[in-house]
């Protein structure tokens, strides 16, 4: 297993297990998962530009995420945010079929130390951008705290 596959995979379980802020159980039918790294998606005016090459996830970090997503809705990456916005849904979704979406910052580490900036939304009253701080030790990475920087 790679650290991108092992740092992602606990960033996204952490977002649909607890921090999506939603209450428990989520409910979600699925997650859309942006397929690019956005620089500084952890900031509330991010543009959602075209991805550089060196963002994209290649195809094997989306099937070993996807397969790490035991207890998780399935997980569909897309390639741009407008794929799964439905802006016609009335109510707090706004994510068809009853999704919610993520979208990931690039992996910044430092030694034993890896920090992921994150996006979540569901609707445009329920969007939240945080950042996770992971550590290694036993060769394992853990997530050692997290950030709400935002919410709408």
């Amino acid at each position: 297993m790679t650290m991108n596959e092992e740092v992602y995979s606990l960033v996204i379980h952490r977002i649909a297990g607890s921090d999506h802020g939603w209450g428990k159980p989520h409910g979600f039918q699925c997650l859309f998962v942006l397929d690019y790294a956005v620089p500084d998606v952890e900031n509330s005016v991010t543009d959602f530009a075209e991805p550089a090459d060196e963002r994209l996830f290649d195809d094997a970090l989306k099937a070993a995420l996807q397969a790490k997503s035991a207890g998780l809705p399935p997980l569909i990456f897309v390639q741009s945010f407008l794929d799964i916005y439905d802006a016609s849904r009335q109510g707090h979704v706004q994510v068809r079929n009853g999704g919610a979406f993520i979208a990931l910052g690039p992996i910044e580490v430092d030694g034993d130390s890896a920090t992921v900036g994150a996006m979540f939304y569901v609707g445009h009253r329920w969007a939240r951008w945080m950042r996770y701080h992971l550590e290694q030790f036993s060769g394992e990475w853990h997530m050692a705290r997290f950030e709400l920087l935002a919410v709408s």
